[in-house]
């Protein structure tokens, strides 16, 4: 029942912050960007429906993993966590009579609400794109549920990492200082068949390599725990300011 009630509070404070609508917004502009470059493309006016939504998906999921939503959870986290650092929110939250893990527990869970809310909007968008495209035909919806689910798993990691040095640390620039870099280390190391493994933000994209998703899926479960543990001992050690 506590961790529900911090859940509550947690929701309440993102109505003070542009959080959801980032969440809602930036999927949506994906898809509106979609839909101009297929509107205005001539190169996919040859292909039949299937190989129009295998397009429109890979173009959605090149954007959407390796760049979008690394960088969307930083935001998010930066600008939600980053709350509790304004007015000495830390002071009277910490003092309260609820455990810091459950505190840490709920901001960590509304954020991934957010990030899973816009995952189902991308989902939803995309199908209304190709839906608004009338010669895309059927909607392939095993296709879109599978980037929104295997993108959203893959990310929380990273979530979980940019919640943690958020709240560890004042500075809104150096927590999105650091989401930038990880993006940009994953770019490189997501040109190497060895490296990537070291770079979490390469997981979303490498989630999508058939080769690669048993790997991905254990290399995220061991920095997921790790993070959050540490995390965890992080939090319930801080001091009251």
């Amino acid at each position: 029942m506590t961790l529900f009630r911090a859940l509550s509070a947690e929701a309440l404070k993102l109505k003070r912050t542009p959080a959801l609508l980032l969440a809602l917004g930036v999927p949506v502009a994906l898809c509106l960007l979609m839909l101009v470059a297929f509107t205005l493309s001539d190169s996919n006016r040859g292909l039949d429906g299937p190989r129009k939504w295998a397009a429109l998906i890979g173009i959605a999921t090149n954007l959407w993993t390796p760049l979008i939503l690394p960088l969307g959870l930083a935001v998010l986290a930066s600008l939600t966590v980053g709350l509790e650092w304004t007015e000495n929110q830390w002071k009277h939250l910490l003092s309260l009579p609820v455990p810091r893990p459950i505190l840490y527990l709920a901001k960590l869970l509304s954020l991934s609400g957010l990030v899973l809310l816009g995952s189902v909007v991308l989902v939803l968008g995309l199908a209304g794109v190709g839906w608004t495209l009338t010669e895309f035909g059927p909607i392939p919806w095993n296709s879109l549920l599978e980037l929104a689910v295997r993108s959203f798993l893959a990310s929380l990691p990273l979530l979980a990492l940019q919640v943690w040095l958020s709240s560890r640390f004042r500075s809104f620039a150096l927590a999105m200082g650091f989401g930038l870099a990880g993006i940009i280390a994953g770019e490189v190391a997501s040109n190497s068949s060895f490296y990537w493994r070291f770079v979490p933000w390469t997981y979303p994209s490498m989630s999508f390599n058939p080769a690669l998703v048993t790997q991905v899926v254990g290399l995220g479960t061991f920095f997921l725990i790790l993070v959050l543990i540490v995390g965890l001992l992080d939090f319930s050690r801080k001091d009251i300011q």
